[in-house]
């Protein structure tokens, strides 16, 4: 897998990390689109990349305020947790009526559950449910290439938020147990800031310890 990530490195930016992953024969995902804009779309026209879905790790308005333009322009399923359903609609659970206005995103996805294997590129795609964050946040797992995309579920060196709607600190313990669980050298791509390795999380996150 090829991955084209789009960094924004303050964790306290509202603008979340967008990353487009491809195989073999271009086709491709994207994870979080954040923007309202045609950069994603004139990156995938550059590439000549295919794409075949979008997925999202939680419904905060940060993380999917570029996803109408994508389907608008590729027709392709949008894919969430089925406890975020409601986020996408609802600007106080999505957080947008708090910050930069009411949002909503007026689609009907296809709904995932914990380890659940998406079948959509050449490597499969594993579902893990990762609460706190929000109720239904999850991370997308490519076991081949080891590789977790985490959305606000765990950042380097911290773990997101849990006072927002929804959100439990109870739950972070038996989410990161999931995560610890896989390979040391798994590359973790978050929903803010910079990229990290598992093994540096474990040695030096106190969420992971």
């Amino acid at each position: 897998m090829k991955i084209i990530p789009y960094y924004h490195v303050d964790v306290d930016d509202l603008i979340a990390n967008t990353f487009i992953l491809y195989d073999e024969d271009n086709n491709c995902v994207i994870i979080d689109p954040s923007k309202d804009n045609d950069e994603i779309i004139n990156r995938l026209n550059k590439d000549e990349l295919k794409p075949k879905a979008i997925l999202l790790t939680h419904g905060h308005f940060d993380h999917i305020r570029g996803v109408k333009r994508l389907i608008d322009k590729y027709h392709i399923p949008v894919y969430i947790g089925f406890e975020e359903v409601d986020f996408l609609n609802d600007p106080t659970l999505n957080c947008s009526r708090y910050m930069s206005g009411d949002y909503v995103l007026d689609i009907k996805p296809i709904t995932v559950s914990d380890g659940e294997v998406l079948k959509i590129l050449k490597e499969d795609i594993i579902c893990i449910h990762t609460p706190f964050h929000t109720i239904g946040s999850y991370c997308f797992y490519f076991e081949k290439d080891k590789l977790l995309f985490s959305g606000d579920t765990l950042f380097r060196g911290s773990v997101g938020r849990w006072d927002l709607p929804t959100g439990s600190h109870k739950t972070i313990k038996s989410s990161m147990e999931k995560i610890v669980k896989l390979p040391d050298e798994t590359r973790i791509f978050t929903g803010h800031g910079p990229a990290t390795i598992l093994k540096t999380e474990k040695e030096e996150n106190p969420f992971l310890q």
